[in-house]
């Protein structure tokens, strides 16, 4: 999910800085994609949540610190716990993201 318009991006990608928030979905690549968290805190993504379907749980990743190339809050929300994103009203609960 980026922020804008298509239009915004006719001549260029949108990098880490435009993004909303990115999600991984692990059934079984959750040590992996834990790792990626890395990778998103250097391209800027402020919010990166990581679906466990096996563990039924969402890892919530906010405040990118780029020097220390970690989020410093991470926090792990169960099955009938509510999320939302900063400036948004939405809150999702997580069972209902969950197969």
């Amino acid at each position: 999910m980026v922020r804008g318009r298509p239009r915004d991006y006719l001549a260029r990608h949108p990098n880490g800085g435009d993004a909303l928030l990115v999600v991984e979905i692990a059934q079984t690549s959750q040590d992996r994609d834990r790792a990626k968290a890395t990778d998103y805190v250097r391209g800027a993504v402020p919010v990166y949540w990581l679906l466990d379907i096996a563990a039924r749980t969402l890892d919530e990743h906010t405040a990118p610190d780029i020097d220390a190339g970690r989020y410093r809050s991470v926090t792990v929300l169960s099955a009938t716990d509510e999320v939302g994103l900063p400036g948004l009203d939405t809150r999702w609960i997580v069972s209902s993201m969950l197969p």
